[in-house]
């Protein structure tokens, strides 16, 4: 069947990064967050373009 949707995989690449309360002694409960990397340059037209 075709498919009229091209469809592309994008890998986003992360860094884990633990943070701590602010405000309490010894950071309190430690969460833990994806921070997302960048190697290059990306616009929003090349994003919508599937660039």
């Amino acid at each position: 069947m075709y498919n009229p949707i091209k469809q592309i995989v994008m890998a986003i690449k992360y860094k884990v990064i633990e943070k701590g309360q602010p405000g309490v002694v010894g950071g309190g409960e430690k969460k833990f967050y994806a921070s997302a990397t960048m190697s290059g340059q990306m616009t929003l037209n090349g994003l919508t373009a599937g660039k």
